[in-house]
């Protein structure tokens, strides 16, 4: 089976667990997502079935957005509601105090992303060495904040916001930074991803729902590779050319008297099925990337 699935995760579950069950039911040994979501969080993880694994690199760079929720004055180890609580303070941000902050978290930022994270340090998952009382020293990233909003003051302990990120963006790191730009401390509460790139919620079906259908039913909601790589130019190619990218031929962009600019990602089809990706040389030549085998 290869396709890509857009799954509603539950709290509670690792991401891993969660494809480990998609896995199952399927019936499939390959399959992988695009970005990890921590246990408590929500919402949408595309998993990518078979050949489809091929494409997670070109989904997993799109920006994403999220809803979350921020309880002020308290910071726990993990900066959210499964951690250890580590510190309090008394101070409450006004309403007027957080919005005159946001600016501050928008554009290009930089932030140090949580000792319990899934970043390998030396081989090893920081998580890991966290939990085992180890040091973690984890080096400042860049990201890019394209819009942070408050949604909601839901009482004087909590706030409710929405932001769109760049890939590598920590939403804990960013409450918890935003908590101590306004005085105080805070940790998430609620964290739900409600959109990659283009894949929304509303796409998405339930790990309950999809765990309670027969297989053939949970197969309908498998959608087709090239549904991952709408936003790449497509080409459709001979089945001559075909056979020589097949063979790993680079191929002459003048025989498909196509023009893009070199560094261009083209997802190559055989008559309307997806049949691999390339990506154009400087000297103007199809260079073969990723090919499927349907």
């Amino acid at each position: 089976m290869h396709g890509l699935l857009l799954l509603n995760k539950p709290t509670g579950i690792t991401s891993n667990a969660a494809l480990s069950r998609v896995k199952r039911l399927l019936k499939t040994k390959s399959a992988g997502f695009a970005g990890t979501l921590d246990p408590m969080a929500t919402g949408v993880l595309p998993i990518a079935l078979g050949e489809a694994t091929k494409c997670l690199p070109y989904i997993e760079d799109v920006d994403k957005e999220y809803t979350f929720t921020i309880k002020w004055g308290v910071e726990t180890d993990t900066l959210d509601a499964e951690g250890k609580i580590m510190a309090e303070n008394p101070h409450r941000p006004t309403e007027n105090e957080i919005q005159n902050i946001l600016k501050n978290f928008t554009g290009e930022i930089t932030q140090i992303p949580p000792n319990f994270s899934a970043i390998k340090i030396n081989g090893q998952r920081a998580y890991d060495l966290a939990r085992a009382g180890e040091k973690v020293e984890i080096k400042p990233r860049t990201i890019t904040i394209h819009d942070l909003a408050l949604t909601a003051v839901i009482d004087p302990n909590h706030a409710a916001f929405r932001v769109t990120c760049s890939k590598g963006t920590y939403i804990r790191t960013l409450a918890a930074d935003m908590a101590v730009s306004l005085g105080t401390l805070g940790h998430l509460t609620q964290l739900c991803r409600s959109r990659v790139g283009k894949f929304t919620l509303s796409s998405t079906i339930s790990l309950e729902k999809l765990l309670e259908l027969p297989y053939e039913q949970a197969t309908q909601w498998v959608m087709p590779i090239r549904t991952m790589l709408d936003d790449i130019p497509a080409l459709a190619l001979d089945p001559g050319a075909l056979r020589r990218l097949r063979q790993g031929q680079f191929l002459n962009l003048a025989v498909t008297a196509a023009s893009y600019p070199p560094g261009t990602h083209i997802l190559v089809l055989d008559g309307e099925a997806a049949f691999g990706m390339a990506m154009i040389k400087e000297d103007k030549m199809l260079w073969p990337r990723r090919l499927f085998n349907l």
